[in-house]
């Protein structure tokens, strides 16, 4: 089974029998992950277009407004300034 995941989660997933990949929304037999925050609204709006059509799940994304264009361009350790990777392992340490 693939599964997206938040990228702190990766390396720990093969331990659970699945197969991590860098995607947003997977979808994969019956089991749908995302990989983060807004990743989760990605998968609710998929998951609503599966079930009730993409006019539905145009519908909704109108109606909570989901149009994101994030300020930074910080969303993974690769695309980050090395000094925000820093300050977050600072923050937060990996245990």
């Amino acid at each position: 089974m693939a599964v997206g995941q938040p990228w702190g989660a990766l390396e720990h997933l093969a331990a659970f029998g699945v197969t991590p990949t860098n995607e947003r929304v997977v979808i994969d037999g019956h089991y749908a992950t995302a990989a983060g925050v807004s990743a989760g609204i990605e998968l609710a709006l998929t998951l609503a277009g599966l079930i009730a059509g993409d006019d539905v799940a145009q519908a909704l994304q109108l109606l909570i407004e989901y149009a994101p264009e994030p300020p930074y361009n910080a969303g993974f350790p690769d695309s980050a300034p090395a000094e925000a990777v820093e300050k977050l392992f600072t923050l937060f340490p990996p245990s």
